[in-house]
């Protein structure tokens, strides 16, 4: 999977510096020509200031922040998609493992049930292989080893997925700095002609602040959206898998355990109870057995 994002990752760098390539060609083309029309993919993808003399340039650095945006969508896009696929209920709690585990608990293997959940790293394995590890100590010490393997594995997916929210944040502060940059363009147009731009010379400066907006918030909207959409999986998938694993452990409950009362008997066949009174097994726990299986 990591090979086929990196792939993935490599495909768009590529084809995003082809693009850049071609519209800056195109451009700077354009601006030899000496054409004042601009087309979509200039307006949208290159930043470009008009000279005194009629003639534009590509404003270099307007420009980067555009791409480094458009650079941000693709990469929040491509982690959205991953990050769904990789929170499905499917992925989270597979069948494979969670069938086999809950056969191998009621007939008493549970050796058999720690080597599948070991092997298993959904987020139901992890939980579940940390569970069982505590059995020896009892269903208290299990319980409590459940719901801080439940919190330590959903803090890490969050982890990943606060890529997300910060690319969110972060995306329209660049988008802002474009334009605070498009703006000072457009006032330095207006210092050099003396207070008299022409407003073909404002257009570049303009048109810069604008698209750095505008590509600033197609990257913000997108991936808060995602975000919150991802975090709301993962908790849910959290008690969802400790619903499973709880569900898993309750045999090991000394209380469901615990043998029903005896019927009354009548009083004349009562019988004293002393220290022969029968108990229990000892090893009829299946606490007693997880570490001999």
């Amino acid at each position: 999977m990591i090979e086929m994002g990196t792939r993935w990752a490599r495909s768009m760098l590529g084809a995003l510096g082809v693009s850049l390539g071609v519209l800056v060609g195109s451009a700077e083309a354009s601006e030899g020509a000496g054409s004042p029309s601009r087309s979509f993919a200039d307006a949208f993808f290159v930043s470009t200031r008009a000279m005194a003399d009629g003639q534009r340039s590509v404003e270099w650095l307007g420009t980067g922040i555009i791409w480094l945006l458009i650079a941000a969508s693709a990469a929040s896009l491509g982690a959205a998609l991953y990050f769904v696929w990789s929170t499905q209920s499917n992925a989270l709690i597979p069948s494979q493992s969670r069938g086999p585990v809950a056969r191998f608990l009621a007939a008493g293997g549970y050796r058999k049930a720690i080597r599948v959940a070991a092997e298993d790293q959904s987020f139901f394995g992890t939980v579940l292989h940390a569970t069982l590890l505590s059995a020896p100590k009892g269903h208290a010490a299990m319980v409590m080893a459940m719901e801080d393997a439940a919190d330590e594995e959903t803090a890490r997916r969050l982890r990943k997925v606060d890529f997300l929210n910060v690319l969110g944040q972060l995306a329209p502060m660049a988008g802002l700095f474009g334009t605070v940059y498009g703006m000072i363009l457009a006032f330095q147009s207006i210092v050099a002609a003396g207070g008299n731009a022409d407003p073909v010379l404002l257009a570049g400066g303009i048109g810069t602040a604008l698209v750095t907006t505008f590509w600033g918030l197609v990257v913000a909207i997108p991936a808060l959206m995602g975000y919150a959409v991802i975090r709301n999986r993962i908790l849910n998938a959290s008690e969802a898998v400790v619903a499973e694993v709880t569900a898993l452990i309750r045999p090991f409950d000394p209380a469901l355990r615990k043998p029903s009362p005896p019927a009354a008997k009548p009083a004349s066949s009562i019988e004293p109870m002393g220290d022969s009174a029968p108990q229990p097994p000892a090893d009829s726990h299946p606490n007693a057995t997880i570490a001999g299986d």
